[in-house]
């Protein structure tokens, strides 16, 4: 399982950010090496030295990024300029400063987003795992085919099966993602795993191809805190951007309801946007820069309910959904994805609408009439971490069981 940037899931002392991305596929792990008889191993990226050999059963291979560390340490004491000025002087910058140098000549070692990762030489594995149609899940698809072993390609966005990548013409999307490297993902992948009944129906007509049906897991007992937090505020949780979180959007319902709290816990990804959201941020709206992700299921159960401005055409999943499911936290979300609130009943859907949304958002903070026993069934029923941890291992052993 290859997920560079998830360590801040794993290891929650040691990030700064966490998407939705990183949270599902530790998830899986965590499950495929607690309910099955697969063992997963991990590769993730790290600053650090060294970093645990295995977390919950899961064995964590570390691309060490040691020069990302020490440009972090020297940032902190050194201005580049210009002009060129030591700060604060520490006795490691006299070996530091000549490595860095000597480091802006070098070549970046990542081979063609089409090739084989060397990173991954050396492991022996019967499958892979890559996370969201991009450059790494293709190095993943390249290694996977030059050891002749399947690989599992996990959708993360409906975006992953935009109609338009499977045009010959090369295009770039939000994320600067190529049309072409995205095609390759796609066509080389054994098994291409959905989030949603959607995103099954757009891979066959726009692709041709039939995929998995594998809904996000979630642990309830995680994200259910005892004793209960008193409730103080709406909660939304997301990026700066201005096309998929779209922060912006969650401004303006806040500024309808300047009676309540609403608490935004924004990941750093656009700056522009960022000084934008700030500067016009209304007195009852709290940004916050980042949460471990240990003590994210106490931010949800101090929440009176939970925001989802997300864009479906870039969204996959959420997996703030479950999780705010789980924590027996009503949501108000301006799309329905794969059908969650209607059949769960854990929340509403304003189509859109801002107007809607307000004043779901008034209703349910003033009573919750959320039917939770009915929201923990369907959660146990289509969403265990045991049952899609089992599903997942029944298809990884009949794959791997089958002819090249």
């Amino acid at each position: 399982m290859v997920a560079w940037h998830a360590l801040p899931a794993i290891l929650p002392q040691l990030g700064t950010a966490i998407g939705g991305l990183e949270t599902g596929a530790w998830t899986l792990a965590r499950g495929l090496s607690e309910f099955t008889s697969v063992h997963p191993i991990f590769f993730v990226r790290s600053t650090q030295l060294t970093i645990p050999k295995m977390v919950d059963g899961v064995r964590l291979i570390p691309d060490r990024q040691l020069l990302a560390n020490i440009r972090r340490q020297v940032s902190e004491a050194v201005d580049v300029g210009p002009p060129f000025r030591i700060r604060r002087f520490r006795p490691r910058l006299i070996w530091q400063l000549p490595l860095l140098a000597a480091a802006r000549w070098s070549k970046n070692d990542l081979p063609a987003p089409t090739l084989p990762d060397p990173r991954l030489e050396g492991i022996a594995v019967d499958a892979w795992a890559g996370f969201g149609v991009n450059a790494d899940s293709a190095r993943v698809a390249a290694t996977a085919c030059a050891q002749r072993r399947p690989m599992f390609l996990f959708l993360e966005s409906n975006a992953d099966v935009d109609p338009k990548i499977a045009l010959d013409e090369e295009s770039m999307n939000s994320y600067g993602e190529s049309s072409h490297v995205q095609r390759f993902a796609l066509q080389h992948a054994s098994v291409i795993v959905c989030q949603s009944e959607f995103q099954l129906r757009q891979l066959n007509t726009g692709f041709g191809r039939d995929g998995l049906l594998l809904r996000n897991p979630i642990d309830q007992n995680q994200w259910q805190v005892h004793p209960q937090c008193e409730r103080t505020h709406v909660l939304w949780i997301g990026r700066y951007d201005t096309f998929h979180k779209r922060p912006s959007l969650a401004l303006e319902i806040a500024s309808r309801l300047p009676d309540l709290r609403f608490r935004m816990i924004v990941n750093r990804h656009a700056p522009d946007v960022e000084a934008i959201v700030r500067r016009t941020a209304p007195a009852n709206v709290e940004l916050v820069d980042y949460v471990p992700f240990d003590q994210m299921p106490r931010q949800f159960a101090s929440a009176q309910a939970f925001l989802c401005t997300g864009s479906p055409a870039f969204e996959g999943f959420p997996n703030v959904l479950l999780q705010s499911a789980a924590a027996h936290t009503p949501i108000v979300s301006l799309s329905d994805f794969d059908d969650f609130l209607q059949r769960s009943q854990a929340g509403r859907v304003s189509e859109e609408s801002i107007e809607s949304a307000v004043s779901a958002l008034h209703n349910l903070c003033q009573k919750d009439l959320t039917p939770w026993h009915h929201v923990d069934d369907y959660l146990d029923r289509y969403h265990s971490l045991r049952a899609i941890s089992l599903q997942a291992a029944a298809e990884i052993r009949n794959v791997c069981g089958a002819p090249s």
